[in-house]
């Protein structure tokens, strides 16, 4: 979702491709499962939670964010240990605790929200990595959210109109939101459909994924305007941080974590 001003955008949109091209083969090994699949979103996601805790330096000492960096990651990181771990204090309560020690680390509210859902996405992530059908949902999503951006983008750049949420994100509008919804829909179900799912179950799921990654995208835009930051790093041309580039993820993952948990992989 952009700005509605009516601007070139061929050169943006070379920069963004170009930038994205190295994530070819990441995107090809994660798909893969597994463990590899499981470190390398670790090491994205590392990536993200120091972003996140390095934007509000006015508020959070440096040693503070060193805590909330590795308070983040411990959970996911957690999964990955022996099961007799888990079988003694299971992941989900790690994560817990986790969450719950980020109030004493941060002293503005935007980053404890942000460090909170940052945490259960990289928890979210790793474990439906690895549990069974896991991936095709990742699919499902990934191919939803990246749909749901693009639409957002190009929609917003031609349409333009009304502000989204002009207190947290000027340039966001209806039109890119709406735009990105339809793409997102669109996408998700037709990989849905690819992957074997049944037409409810995935036109269902992508239309609430393609919802919350907006969601998410509003909640990194409101966390770096109240921190006056217009992008979480440089590390991707185009794209600004790599919390920037995947904030789509931040309430998507959580969510579907929970339905997988629940039995919706078995439908």
């Amino acid at each position: 979702m952009v700005s509605s001003e009516k601007k070139p955008v061929t050169s943006d949109v070379t920069i963004r491709v170009l930038a994205a091209l190295p994530f070819i083969p990441v995107v090809y090994f994660v798909f893969k499962g597994g463990m590899i699949s499981a470190l390398l979103c670790l090491a994205i996601t590392a990536v993200m939670s120091f972003e996140a805790s390095s934007i509000p330096r006015h508020t959070i000492k440096h040693p503070f964010a060193i805590a909330q960096w590795l308070m983040v990651m411990a959970p996911a990181i957690l999964i990955l240990l022996p099961s007799s771990i888990h079988e003694t204090m299971p992941p989900s309560y790690l994560l817990g605790m986790m969450i719950v020690g980020l109030a004493y680390t941060a002293k503005d509210i935007s980053a404890k929200i942000l460090m909170a859902f940052l945490a259960a996405s990289v928890f979210s992530l790793v474990s439906i990595i690895l549990i069974d059908e896991g991936v095709k949902w990742l699919i499902l999503a990934v191919a939803t959210i990246i749909a749901t951006d693009t639409g957002a983008y190009f929609g917003g750049r031609r349409f333009g109109g009304p502000k989204l949420a002009p207190m947290i994100s000027p340039s966001k509008t209806w039109s890119g939101a709406i735009c990105g919804m339809i793409a997102g829909g669109l996408a998700g179900y037709s990989a849905g459909y690819i992957l074997g799912f049944s037409p409810a179950v995935a036109g269902l799921v992508s239309i609430l994924i393609a919802d919350l990654s907006i969601g998410g995208d509003l909640l990194e835009s409101w966390f770096k305007r109240r921190h006056n930051v217009k992008d979480s790093g440089r590390i991707l041309p185009g794209h600004g941080g790599f919390l920037d580039r995947f904030d789509g993820f931040l309430l998507t993952l959580p969510l579907l974590n929970l339905a997988l948990i629940f039995g919706l992989g078995k439908g």
